[in-house]
């Protein structure tokens, strides 16, 4: 008789755990179906920030992508000095940033969808400075010249709202930690011949954002 009750308990006891993994499978197989993204899909997202720029989207299932993308910026600066209206400053520069990650993608709200990422980054800027006094007939001018080299990794969190199925608008903050390496060059050209040093410089940065915001297109 015991034994009869214990071999019931153990069958009833089976079928509950079955039941409740059976309960879990379905609803992660819901959640994934919720989400409107499929096996083998593209994208592209467009990204605005302080950098602006465009990536591709690669579905590896309805919940995980990779990640290709390129930022960039070009800066064209001229002017006079705050503090010496003598003074004249031209800055030029350009930065150009490229990341490779994974994404993971899970439903938040109806048409919601919030993510999390990681990857590698890597980007190199370069800059000219040329400084010049307008109160004197012969121009003491020094010409900084500097190229700035960076690679590193990167996270990010952000979440988007489905217009449709193909087009999506959202945001997204990140985070990063790179070793860089920077080479500088002045050049001061004046009543004298010129005078050029140059400087090497390596080291370790860490940015914290800013929140940029994305819109996708995905077919």
């Amino acid at each position: 008789m015991s034994f009869s009750i214990a071999r019931v308990f153990a069958l009833r006891w089976t079928a509950v755990v079955g039941l409740v993994a059976g309960s879990a499978v379905t609803a992660g197989a819901q959640q994934a179906d919720s989400l409107p993204f499929r096996t083998g899909q593209w994208g592209v997202e467009f990204t605005a920030a302080d950098f602006a720029g465009v990536g591709a989207l690669r579905f590896l299932s309805a919940r995980n992508a990779l990640l290709f993308n390129v930022q960039g910026r070009i800066t064209r600066q001229s002017g006079s000095n705050n503090d010496n209206a003598s003074l004249h400053l031209v800055n030029d520069s350009d930065e150009v940033q490229a990341r490779f990650g994974w994404r993971r993608y899970a439903p938040l709200a109806p048409r919601i969808v919030r993510h999390v990422g990681l990857g590698v980054q890597a980007f190199r800027g370069s800059s000219e400075q040329q400084i010049g006094s307008l109160s004197t007939s012969v121009l003491d001018i020094p010409l900084i010249h500097s190229i700035t080299e960076g690679f590193g990794a990167y996270a990010e969190v952000g979440a988007q709202w489905m217009i449709t199925r193909n087009l999506s608008l959202g945001a997204s903050w990140s985070a990063s930690a790179s070793a860089t390496r920077q080479y500088q060059e002045t050049v001061t050209l004046g009543q004298q011949s010129p005078r050029r040093t140059e400087r090497t410089t390596t080291g370790f940065t860490g940015l914290l954002g800013p929140l940029a915001v994305r819109a996708a297109i995905y077919f």
